[in-house]
């Protein structure tokens, strides 16, 4: 007979894997239906629609490599090491990161490199875990644009100062991505 922990074990297993069915089948229909609101809006605006999308896509690209070669290439001068070779080392990393849409997928093989190329372990497992919680340019980055892109989208003309005012937006929020506990969100 089986103790009263393990058909709780049992039971939650159960329920896991019954979310896990549920999740599949929606990561198995997301692209039908990403599909369908690509042709309806194609259908209703037009293919210049998907222009204005692949505008949004190509600005968040850019400012996200121009952070990149100005900040992170002064940051990198500063210390002493070449950027262009460290992102060659991570190149593959970078690619699982591009490829996923997530920088997460690619923390166990990142923190595996950074100890290969001679990071301590318990540097690596302090930094690179805290940068991911803490260092979110690229979501401020695509906040920002992407509010700008739904005034657009929506034909709301902002001025100059209000498309300056929508830039603490995104710090804000990142904040609050940081902190579940942040006192503005809940």
């Amino acid at each position: 007979m089986k103790s009263a922990g393990q058909r709780v074990i049992e039971a939650c297993d159960d329920i896991c894997e019954a979310f896990f069915k549920i999740v599949a089948m929606i990561m198995r229909l997301a692209p039908i239906g990403a599909l369908g609101a690509m042709a309806f809006t194609i259908g209703k605006f037009g293919i210049g629609s998907l222009v204005q999308l692949l505008g949004l896509i190509v600005a968040v690209y850019a400012t996200c490599a121009l952070f990149v070669f100005t900040v992170l290439w002064a940051v990198s001068a500063w210390s002493g090491f070449s950027l262009f070779a460290f992102l060659r080392y991570i190149k593959s990393e970078l690619l699982l990161v591009l490829g996923t849409s997530s920088s997460e997928s690619a923390l166990p093989r990142l923190l595996k490199r950074l100890e290969e190329l001679g990071c301590d372990r318990s540097v690596v497992g302090l930094v690179v875990p805290t940068g991911y919680s803490f260092n979110l340019d690229g979501t401020c980055i695509y906040l920002t644009l992407a509010a700008v892109f739904i005034a657009q989208a929506l034909n709301i003309p902002l001025s100059l100062g209000e498309q300056l005012a929508v830039r603490p937006l995104p710090l804000q929020e990142r904040v609050c991505t940081e902190r579940s506990t942040c006192p503005t969100c809940a």
